[in-house]
């Protein structure tokens, strides 16, 4: 009896140590290598993720917590901080949902929810300690930029007038922005849990563990729930700004173009269905994405595609033909 309690033990400091270690050296890597790092960071969940999944809550918790220490002593208070609420915690979620069996699309939804209140307490609290707001930072950051561009055009003998319409571009950007940084955090959340899933669903798949992928991105569906939230915001949009309800403008607008990311992720998702459909060559389907993104018309064309997809559900009627 002791001698299992005793490996049931050693196991999980073992390797809880390994992936201390590796998540540590992913920090450091992250910090110090230029460009590169970035991926370290970015991928960060996936140690905690796989100690979720193979040991109990318990044990990953503890195990972030000596990470955090390590972390702090190794860089900086603020670096371990800043990883373990944006990333950590993120990290404990996926794998909790994981170990629980849920299907890869709830734990896409936890995880994501998770991962957006980890980052709001994570800027809240930057905020608090540093007393630098991010949404300020990102507008004066397009500012210089403009400034900069304004400079270099005007070198470059470009008519004024042209000039004008980019630094109005430019203004437009800053002030969206400040208006769709909810926005912005969800997207990144929904990115990190996604991109993390996915690597770790490969490296657990490795140690024998089996992770459920994610459906393929041809096969993406959403719910004509979005449609409706889409017809809402814009009344709130309406409303907010015909009474100055800066609040009620400022959801809806967030709101609106969350149903719009949706509709145009359900539309290209369907293109990228027909290209397999038809075989396309994955150099045609990346030329094709190119030229969607860079057109305005085209993008909107997409999302609207999206929408009536999500009424007439076209591949279940390709399917049965």
């Amino acid at each position: 009896g002791n001698k299992q309690k005793m490996e049931k033990t050693t196991k999980p400091i073992m390797e809880g140590g390994i992936l201390a270690g590796i998540a540590i050296v992913m920090a450091m890597l992250g910090v110090y290598l230029p460009l590169l790092g970035i991926a370290f960071i970015y991928t960060w969940s996936v140690p905690l993720i796989v100690l979720a999944v193979r040991h109990d809550f318990k044990w990953s918790v503890l195990t972030a917590v000596v990470i955090t220490i390590l972390t702090a002593l190794l860089l900086s208070p603020l670096t371990a901080l800043s990883l373990m609420l944006i990333y950590g915690i993120l990290g404990i979620a996926i794998g909790q949902c994981i170990r629980l069996n849920f299907t890869p699309i709830k734990t896409v939804i936890i995880s994501s929810i998770v991962s957006i209140l980890s980052l709001t307490l994570y800027l809240s609290l930057s905020f608090m300690l540093t007393n630098i707001n991010p949404i300020d930072e990102q507008e004066k950051f397009i500012s210089q930029v403009s400034t900069v561009a304004v400079q270099v055009y005007t070198e470059a003998n470009v008519p004024t007038e042209k000039i004008a319409e980019i630094t109005e571009a430019t203004t437009k950007m800053a002030s969206d922005v400040k208006m769709l940084f909810p926005l912005i955090i969800i997207c990144f959340g929904f990115l990190s849990v996604w991109l993390n899933y996915k690597v770790a669903g490969l490296v657990l798949n490795r140690l024998g563990t089996f992770v459920e992928p994610i459906p393929s991105f041809s096969n993406w569906r959403f719910s004509t729930l979005a449609l409706y939230i889409y017809a809402f915001a814009l009344v709130g949009l309406y409303w907010g700004t015909t009474r100055e309800i800066y609040l009620l403008k400022q959801l809806s607008y967030n709101i609106q173009q969350l149903a719009n990311i949706i509709m145009l992720l359900q539309g290209l998702s369907l293109c990228y269905y027909l290209a397999k459909k038809y075989n396309l060559s994955k150099m045609v389907w990346s030329i094709i994405l190119i030229l969607i993104f860079l057109n305005g018309f085209m993008i909107q064309t997409v999302a609207i595609a999206g929408a009536f997809d999500m009424i007439i559900d076209y591949r279940k009627r390709i399917n049965n033909t």
